[in-house]
């Protein structure tokens, strides 16, 4: 935990996803899982639902 693998795999799905004419990307977290949820506000997502962990990063 805590070694940046889940980012180093956010940031390759995110070139991936440029490269396939892609503009975003969403990712999702249980709600118990306060460390995912920070994270990837951390990267630059932005909360996209209350009722479940969506976050939306554009590009």
């Amino acid at each position: 935990r805590r070694t940046g693998v889940a980012q180093q795999m956010v940031t390759y799905l995110q070139q991936v996803a440029q490269l396939e004419g892609a503009s975003a990307l969403t990712v999702s977290a249980d709600l118990q899982n306060e460390a995912a949820q920070q994270s990837y506000l951390a990267m630059g997502f932005k909360r996209r639902a209350l009722t479940d962990a969506y976050f939306l990063k554009s590009f």
